[in-house]
């Protein structure tokens, strides 16, 4: 498969956009087909290096989760470029991108004996788990994402029995997450 594309004079939302596409349909291919994908690793990587190159490749892996069962070697090829974008980003103190890399380690598998064996568990002596400040923003990201989910659209003109009720939800929803990352951490 040989996709290129020509960035000169288009501008950042453009390249961002391109790049994506590039790499959505690069990753689809080779989880489809096992095709080789060693040709294009040193770019990926060196996108891997930046903030904005790892939002596209856990944008990229989000789009394709329904492909979340991978052959062998792209289970390998992705845990390694996951090891890459993981230390990138506690480098650069990319928090929020590692949650969503770690979300996206937690989606993606192999088959191994009739038993998944998800990439996060290839990822867990990483240094980025031991430091609380991921798991801070870790825990915020989720606790904003299921507030998003949950909130009332018209919170001015519910009743005061309404409102509480979404309280309790919101407290409940907190200690449930507080006692996920509790385990995770």
């Amino acid at each position: 498969m040989q996709v290129s594309i020509t960035v000169n004079y288009l501008n950042n939302d453009e390249n961002k956009a391109l790049e994506k596409e590039w790499l959505f349909s690069l990753f689809e291919t080779f989880f489809l087909t096992n095709s080789s994908i060693n040709n294009y690793l040193p770019r990926i990587q060196k996108q891997l290096q930046t903030k904005e190159g790892r939002t596209v490749f856990w944008k990229t892996l989000n789009d394709l989760r329904v492909n979340s069962c991978l052959q062998r070697t792209a289970f390998y090829v992705l845990c390694s470029l996951m090891f890459i974008a993981l230390e990138e980003a506690n480098k650069q103190e990319d928090y929020s991108s590692a949650c969503r890399l770690l979300h996206m380690a937690s989606t993606y598998y192999r088959l191994r004996g009739g038993v998944r064996e998800f990439i996060q568990n290839r990822l867990m002596g990483l240094e980025i788990w031991t430091i609380s400040r991921f798991w801070e923003e870790a825990f915020y990201d989720a606790l904003l994402s299921e507030k998003e989910k949950q909130q009332p659209k018209h919170w001015p003109h519910l009743t005061q029995e309404e409102q509480d009720a979404q309280i309790e939800i919101h407290s409940q929803l907190a200690f449930g997450l507080l006692g996920t990352f509790g385990k995770l951490v």
